[in-house]
């Protein structure tokens, strides 16, 4: 598994933009853009036409074994390569959001969140966003009503938060991994049908916050 983050600005110097298009599609654009550059920086060389499953996840046409996944923010794109199923979500600290929490999250994670102490509130937030979010674009299932199926809280507010993971499971719903301790709960067991690890990172350079979603090895 490889990603990489990287600026939109430097993106625009590199491939140029289209002004006529959305800031939003500008960046998506880009963002297809960089990943076919870097596919052919790796020497790879096959017919990278990019198709979309029922629920609008991308994968390669004729390319079975390379799997991607993008994300972008304003300013920050990110993307991962994987010869299995992988999700990719970045994201810059988001406030936290009551109302938008109760109505796109699992109960137990709203619970969670209104409980927590006020410092850790935006950070937690935002792990957890992009977490789920990696989560979905794995699946291919999309956020539509999704994000409720499942709930991802940290056992513990003391735990540090750098790097964190949690591993998935369908026949254990938790997890603990170094000094971080985080539970995965489906709503069903039956949507956890392989076994998965999920990577939460801060880049302090680019003060964003990055998660990974792919099969354990």
């Amino acid at each position: 598994m490889e990603y990489i983050v990287c600026r939109v600005e430097d993106c625009k110097k590199e491939f140029g933009s289209d002004d006529s298009l959305t800031r939003s599609r500008q960046v998506s654009a880009l963002a297809k853009r960089k990943l076919l550059w870097w596919i052919q920086s790796k020497g790879l060389s096959f017919d990278t036409t990019i198709a979309y499953g029922p629920k609008g996840k991308p994968y390669f046409l004729y390319n079975e074994g390379l799997h991607f996944s993008l994300s972008h923010t304003k300013e920050h794109i990110a993307l991962a390569l994987n010869d299995s199923p992988i999700g990719i979500d970045v994201e810059c600290l988001r406030r936290y959001n009551e109302d938008l929490v109760r109505r796109f999250f699992n109960a137990r994670e709203a619970d969670f969140l209104s409980s927590a102490a006020e410092k850790y509130r935006d950070e937690l937030f935002t792990r957890i966003w992009t977490m789920k979010e990696a989560y979905v674009k794995f699946t291919g299932e999309g956020i539509a009503d999704n994000l409720k199926t499942f709930s991802v809280i940290p056992k513990s507010l003391s735990a540090e938060f750098d790097s964190t993971k949690i591993e998935l499971d369908s026949s254990k719903l938790e997890f603990d991994s170094g000094k971080t301790q985080w539970r995965f709960i489906p709503t069903c067991p039956e949507t956890v049908s392989n076994k998965l690890q999920i990577n939460s990172l801060f880049l302090s350079e680019e003060q964003v916050f990055v998660a990974i979603c792919t099969k354990k090895l």
